[in-house]
């Protein structure tokens, strides 16, 4: 006989605990600000430090409890006895745990919910020995939370030139009977293209092993972003162009409307020629650092290209549209390398020094008639001046025209290597460029360059490779030479009319072309 405090009693245990039938799994209510995210009670694997909210309401037994699994899996209930749950599902151990409590108390009701998660540790293999190592998580932790935790801690220790791969990464997981199974995931394919497979909830006892990036590949046109991608072995076309977010409604829909530019070796590429009709892909195999370029309606052209040499990371032959610079052919060959002249790009062997002569530009605006005696001395000095090896860098460009150059079909861009001189110009009977030493006065210099000639004044002056700033030297003490300095020896201006004409006609042409790129620049 049932009596009406049991009756209150059950009622009351009824409005905090969700009821179930004998016949029906356990209901799952989950404490938001316990879980942050959602999980599957199929999916999610019981184990150590998990623990339950459970509740047992008989005719003669009332158990309200906070079942925390030990080490060894098992659940303790009072009366019940203990119950292994280890390695369970959520489903699987809380139908276990009603299943035993049912036969103790045939008559009762069993509420059970997940109370809190149990942390567990994964393991890191990497090749930087900072990324390695235990990390602690949980059963809610996927391999995209890991990834962009780790992903932090790479970027605080700042290493150049590496990049942690999202493509490739490996999970090593123990099975129940002591084998191990290894598995592959493409977190890039769970971002941008939705593939849920690829981004598995971790378990204790796993080991991700990281990689970095080895190439990439570039796509532009007719897709929604364009830019750069990480390339995957067996990477195809139609992945590449799911990775840009998809096709364009104003793809050109002729034959031949896309084309990609492999890299055959360090000098040599070809370019392949693709159908795209009603967005039917064609089944192709992308290679490292292919560039596809998918044509658009208002830009059906054929292929511009320009190609660059010498010290950057990627040579090779780059595709290009009316609107690309210096510098965006510079980024996509992966930059400069370590002993890369960063003052110096030649063009169709036509150069642009952003350190070059500022002063004979400086001089250049002043009205002739406004010109100091120093001005005309520098002025023929320059003219005349040979530069042996560094002769074809002949004026002075800024900064900012690497990023607004507009290059034409077929350029070749040339990245030098990195020379440290001094150069010396004017009244010494050898003027050029000499190796730059820190320990080398101005005074060594021209003795280098020949000594000073008979036409000399000298004035010393020195020309700032940083600022491009003239010193004079009488108005300076124990100036430090620093690399691409110009030492300018002022020369006397009585020279004859036929040398007169000779050097203004040079400087004329020299001038000319400075102001004619610089036109066409802005255009």
């Amino acid at each position: 006989m049932i009596s009406l405090k049991h009756i209150l009693i059950a009622c009351i245990i009824c409005t905090l605990f969700s009821s179930s039938d004998n016949n029906k799994h356990p209901e799952f209510n989950y404490d938001d600000a316990i879980l942050s995210k959602t999980i599957n009670p199929h999916d999610y694997i019981v184990g150590p430090g998990d623990s339950f909210s459970f509740s047992l309401i008989s005719t003669n037994q009332i158990i309200k409890e906070i079942l925390i699994v030990s080490p060894t899996g098992d659940v303790l209930i009072p009366l019940v006895g203990k119950i292994n749950v280890d390695k369970m599902s959520l489903v699987q151990a809380f139908t276990i745990i009603k299943k035993n409590c049912i036969d103790y108390y045939p008559d009762s009701d069993v509420n059970i919910m997940l109370n809190s998660m149990k942390q567990f540790r994964v393991l890191v293999s990497s090749p930087i020995s900072s990324l390695s190592g235990y990390r602690k998580v949980n059963s809610t932790t996927t391999l995209i939370d890991l990834f962009d935790e780790i992903q932090i801690d790479f970027a605080s220790d700042s290493i150049p030139d590496l990049e942690i791969s999202s493509r490739n990464l490996t999970i090593i997981s123990k099975k129940s009977d002591g084998s191990s199974v290894v598995r592959n995931f493409d977190l890039e394919k769970f971002k941008r293209i939705s593939a849920l497979d690829q981004n598995p909830s971790l378990n204790p006892e796993d080991i991700v092993k990281l990689g970095f990036i080895e190439s990439h590949i570039n796509i532009g046109g007719a897709v929604v972003l364009p830019g750069k991608y990480e390339y995957r072995e067996g990477d195809s076309l139609a992945d590449i162009i799911n990775f840009a977010g998809g096709l364009l409604e104003n793809i050109h829909n002729v034959k031949n409307n896309v084309e990609v530019l492999r890299h055959i070796n360090s000098s040599e590429n070809e370019i392949i020629s693709l159908t795209i009709i009603n967005e039917q892909i064609p089944n192709f195999k992308i290679m490292p650092h292919d560039q596809v370029l998918i044509k658009l309606k208002s830009d059906y052209k054929r292929i511009k290209t320009v190609s660059i040499k010498g010290e950057i990371l990627n040579p090779g032959t780059y595709t290009i549209n009316d609107s690309t610079t210096i510098k965006d052919v510079i980024i996509r060959a992966g930059g400069y390398t370590k002993e890369s002249d960063v003052a110096k790009i030649i063009i169709n062997n036509e150069v642009i020094d952003k350190i070059g002569d500022k002063e004979l530009l400086r001089i250049s605006a002043i009205n002739p008639s406004d010109r100091s005696d120093t001005d005309l001395s520098y002025i023929r000095a320059r003219a005349r001046s040979e530069r042996g090896e560094f002769r074809n860098s002949e004026f002075n460009l800024i900064e900012s025209v690497i990023s607004s150059y507009k290059l034409f079909d077929k350029d070749v861009i040339i990245i030098p290597k990195k020379y440290d001189f001094i150069e010396v110009i004017g009244a010494v009977r050898n003027p050029g460029r000499y190796p730059y030493l820190s320990t080398l006065s101005i005074n060594d210099y021209v003795i280098q360059s020949g000594g000073i000639t008979e036409n000399a004044t000298k004035k010393y002056f020195i020309i700032q490779a940083s600022t491009g700033d003239r010193l004079a030297l009488s108005q300076i003490k124990n100036y430090d030479l620093k690399s691409q300095d110009i030492i300018f020896v002022e020369e006397k201006n009585d020279y004859n009319s036929w040398e007169r004409l000779t050097d203004i006609i040079q400087l004329s042409s020299q001038i000319l072309t400075i102001f004619a790129i610089l036109n066409n620049m802005g255009k």
